[in-house]
């Protein structure tokens, strides 16, 4: 993968680590908005105290009448659901309040990433050779050994 000087700039500016770059699309997008995200996207405090109230509602029920713990149960997924869907409406909301953010991330990692795929299997060789000019072949052999079966990323 060859990543230009510039869109090293905007990795740095997202303090973003490279590996975070090989996420899916909307999983980077959901980690750097919840990364830059000035409340707290997390509702699993909530989710834990919930937990803590059915357990003591469990208890209760085994005191007084059984019938009632399939309703119990039920309720309890109902209301852990409800909290999953709040949270993925919040984290929504905060995508569309940090909608320019999300678009520069999304630009970065198409042009990293075109159409979702490895950058060595969509761009053309001819593109950065025009780029970058006749250097551009001393600096690749320079810079990687093409037979390593490690991925090499190439930052010109």
């Amino acid at each position: 993968m060859v990543i230009s000087e510039k869109n090293i700039r905007k990795i740095n500016k997202f303090k973003l680590e490279l590996k975070d770059l090989f996420l899916k699309r909307n999983a980077l997008i959901n980690k750097k908005v919840r990364q830059v995200s000035n409340i707290d996207l997390d509702l699993s405090p909530f989710k834990k105290l919930l937990e803590s109230q059915f357990e003591a509602l469990n208890l209760l029920i085994q005191e007084t009448d059984a019938s009632f713990e399939g309703a119990v149960k039920a309720q309890k997924s109902k209301q852990l659901k409800g909290i999953d869907h709040l949270e993925y409406r919040l984290l929504k909301a905060q995508k569309m309040k940090l909608k320019d953010q999300v678009e520069r991330l999304v630009l970065l990692h198409e042009q990293l990433f075109p159409s979702g795929q490895l950058q060595e299997r969509v761009e053309n060789f001819s593109s950065f050779y025009l780029e970058q000019g006749d250097n551009f072949i001393e600096f690749l052999l320079e810079t990687f050994d093409p037979l390593s079966a490690e991925f090499t990323i190439v930052e010109a």
